[in-house]
């Protein structure tokens, strides 16, 4: 049953980007038209997100239910589309409370989505008359690590899904995404999850030193 819902979401998630790129498809970067404002130059960057979880199945146990938490991710864009990073926080379930250490990849399309202004939103500059939204797909894994009683135990988990990013500025966007979380120990747990952030793609870190002699 677990691995029926698993793969109809995955479906539907990968159904929802297909036609994203589809119907944007004319929209590919050129170098006269950047896809977003955001900056694509490798270097530092940094994800700061919240997370809202519901159980899909052993829904009556702890760490089954539900789950709320945020998390601290920081790494390094390779080029315009791949990001590696490691990520912390604090995840609260139904029952108890764990901490996550991860790893995180990222790739961010080559494609923009365009969609009339929401609710009076701007567009980045771009188009005053629209909203540029760029997909992305993540994937997550690490460990959690217990943090309350009675100790469920170290469990590993992996987290993959799509969303889409709106510029603020060069260096700033508003992130959304859906997946599933599945976390593997004693009992093996999976949730559909909802990720809502701010990123930060500061590029290549420069660091000065200054002569404080004479």
């Amino acid at each position: 049953m677990l691995y029926l819902i698993m793969k109809k979401t995955l479906l539907i998630l990968t159904i929802i980007v297909t036609s994203i790129i589809t119907a944007s498809a004319q929209k590919k970067v050129t170098p006269t038209k950047p896809y977003s404002t955001l900056n694509t130059s490798p270097g530092y960057i940094t994800y700061n997100e919240l997370t809202q979880g519901i159980g899909l199945s052993l829904t009556s146990v702890s760490y089954s239910n539900s789950l709320t938490g945020f998390t601290t991710i920081h790494g390094y864009m390779l080029n315009k589309n791949i990001s590696v990073a490691a990520g912390t926080g604090i995840l609260f379930y139904n029952g108890g409370n764990m901490i996550p250490v991860f790893a995180d990849i990222r790739y961010r399309s080559n494609f923009e989505f365009r969609v009339k202004k929401l609710f009076g939103i701007q567009s980045n500059n771009i188009n005053p008359k629209s909203v540029s939204l760029t997909p992305y797909m993540f994937f997550d894994s690490g460990i959690l690590f217990p943090v309350s009683e009675p100790d469920p135990g170290k469990k590993l988990f992996m987290k993959a899904g799509l969303g889409l990013i709106y510029p603020i500025d060069s260096k700033t966007g508003i992130n959304f995404g859906t997946g599933l979380f599945s976390q593997l120990g004693d009992l093996r747990d999976s949730f559909l999850v909802f990720n809502l952030g701010m990123l930060f793609n500061r590029g290549k870190l420069q660091f000065y030193i200054t002569d404080t002699k004479g």
